[in-house]
């Protein structure tokens, strides 16, 4: 296990120094851009749709696997008077963190060994960073993670769905080499991790038309008006699904903190 977190943490490392404040950095290193940034998209609208309106005034929001904080960026730009604070693995991260985000509160972490008290954050975001732990390990990180909430407080998670990444492998076994080290979850057992008394899950979706959509998409990369119309109007449709599709590339589900 010490070995498997060095080698994660490198990987991280080299990933940051290589991709710097880019999308394929902390997204998919083999996908266009045009649909990372829809991606990105989509994620950044779940936040500012189903998270941002439920915090009280001047929150203490934490964006755990941080990265270089691109999601911090828009929470910034909605939440100016919250107290922001990173965590991340990687070092480099960190650094790139405070230097998107105009931010210095960020710690250097990993998801199962977070520094904060207990009741420390009105909000929450973990997106596409559950995905690196084992199932047992995430399970007991999310229950650590929905410790440091107070009361009220609401947490958001993001992570792949290993459903479609096993039948991408299927299809084409060489799907996924030289990627990063997750083979996502699956929809039995992400829902296992959120099972807590005293919170209550508010809403879940996922982008099964995103997916659906990914090799039309992948095929007009070079028609960038065509995808310009496209894109947000899938992103749109995806953002009102209220179900965890078996095969979506993102499920995300919102968790509060009942007093």
């Amino acid at each position: 296990m010490v070995k498997l977190r060095r080698s994660l943490q490198s990987y991280w490392e080299s990933r940051a120094l290589g991709y710097g404040h880019t999308l394929a950095g902390v997204l998919y290193k083999s996908l266009p851009e045009h649909l990372n940034t829809g991606l990105n998209e989509w994620h950044t609208n779940i936040i500012k749709k189903y998270l941002l309106p439920r915090l009280p005034n001047n929150p203490s929001i934490a964006d755990l696997a941080c990265g270089y904080g691109r999601l911090s960026s828009v929470v910034k730009l909605h939440v100016p008077n919250a107290l922001l604070i990173g965590a991340d693995l990687s070092f480099n991260y960190c650094k790139l963190f405070q230097t998107v985000t105009h931010t210095q509160t960020v710690t250097c972490a990993k998801l199962d060994a977070l520094p904060f008290q207990k009741a420390s954050f009105d909000g929450i975001l973990v997106i596409t960073g559950l995905m690196y732990l084992e199932p047992p390990q995430a399970k007991q990180a999310v229950a650590n993670i929905l410790d440091l909430l107070k009361p009220d407080g609401h947490a958001i998670f993001i992570d792949p769905g290993q459903e479609l990444i096993k039948a991408l492998h299927l299809i084409s076994p060489s799907t996924g080499k030289n990627s990063s080290p997750s083979t996502g979850f699956s929809k039995k057992n992400y829902l296992s991790f959120f099972a807590h008394h005293n919170f209550s899950i508010l809403r879940s979706g996922s982008n099964p038309l995103f997916t659906l959509c990914l090799p039309l998409l992948w095929a007009l990369r070079n028609a960038p008006k065509l995808l310009t119309f496209l894109i947000p109007r899938i992103i749109n449709k995806d953002l009102e699904t209220q179900w965890m599709a078996r095969y979506a590339m993102h499920r995300w589900i919102l968790i509060r903190r009942d007093r």
